[in-house]
């Protein structure tokens, strides 16, 4: 049973059946795209509403729609310098912007004057305040950012398993920092900041959950793998390229891929599976299927 649990889904039959067979398979509805704006969106929303819940019913909604955009347009960004400058420059503009929006929905909902809050001083503070506020939620979106940006390079599965646990970490510490300046900023005891103190306690059960999850599926794959290379799993092996025709390779994606992988051939091995029963017979030529490569 033990075995069986730890075998990843890529190693077993495709009609195979049952929870443990679903555990981190490919089935997830989950891509790493969503898993990014998911986060950003339980992390950004307790974090808000910790520091300004008098404001909270309009700075909420306006917050989660700039940090959409912020999150839709920083998916075509390709480079992580380029990634990098836009987190800084999208997070100052957007943090700009959205005490604009707040400033003339807080007039326009209290006062019935779109334009009431915003008079030379109260804009030019509220600017200033956006920007510096922006600019810090554009540098904690940085780790998110990035990890979706090196997740494209990965299979589904794997890309999908280092946003699950890149998040949940950040996810955890970016919260309970957000969770400790709240109650430095405001009194402990205010009725406000206990519900605060429950949604951002959920906020950081769910992103738990997701490192958990997501090592999980990890600590398969790579036990697995240790077994493969042991020789102790029928019908799987471990074998370099030469044993390969080039053209067969040349599309095998990377199994349990390392943090740093080179899109390169060359350094790799083969994980192979036989098309025979029983294992594989390095010395005769037995039919070998290659499925993966492997560092």
């Amino acid at each position: 049973m033990v075995r069986g649990f730890f075998d990843p889904p890529e190693a077993r039959d495709a009609t195979e059946k049952g929870w443990l067979a679903r555990l981190g398979g490919n089935a997830v509805a989950f891509t790493p795209m969503r898993l990014t704006l998911m986060s950003l969106l339980l992390v950004t929303l307790p974090v808000t509403a910790g520091f300004s819940f008098m404001f909270a019913p309009v700075l909420l909604p306006s917050t989660a729609l700039v940090a959409y955009a912020f999150w839709h347009l920083g998916r075509r960004v390709s480079q992580p310098g380029a990634m990098i400058a836009y987190c800084f420059a999208a997070g100052t503009f957007a943090g700009v912007l959205n005490s604009w929006v707040t400033l003339m929905f807080w007039g326009m909902f209290f006062d019935g004057n779109v334009f009431r809050y915003l008079d030379p001083e109260t804009f030019g503070v509220g600017t200033l305040l956006g920007a510096a506020v922006g600019l810090a939620y554009g540098t904690a979106y940085l780790l998110p950012m990035l990890v979706q940006l090196s997740a494209r390079a990965l299979r589904r599965t794997e890309a999908v398993d280092r946003c699950l646990m890149c998040f949940g970490v950040w996810g955890m510490l970016v919260l309970s920092l957000g969770l400790a300046f709240a109650y430095a900023y405001q009194h402990p005891i205010e009725s406000t900041l206990e519900v605060v103190f429950v949604i951002t306690l959920a906020s950081a059960g769910a992103h738990a959950s997701m490192f958990v999850f997501g090592l999980i599926r990890w600590a398969r794959r790579k036990s697995w793998l240790a077994r493969v290379a042991r020789g102790k799993v029928p019908g799987w092996r471990i074998y370099e390229q030469q044993r390969f025709q080039r053209a067969e390779l040349e599309r095998l994606e990377v199994f349990c891929s390392p943090l740093r992988s080179s899109e390169a051939l060359d350094g790799f091995r083969v994980l192979a599976r036989s098309t025979l029963s029983g294992a594989p017979d390095a010395y005769r030529a037995t039919p070998l299927t290659p499925k993966f490569l492997v560092a």
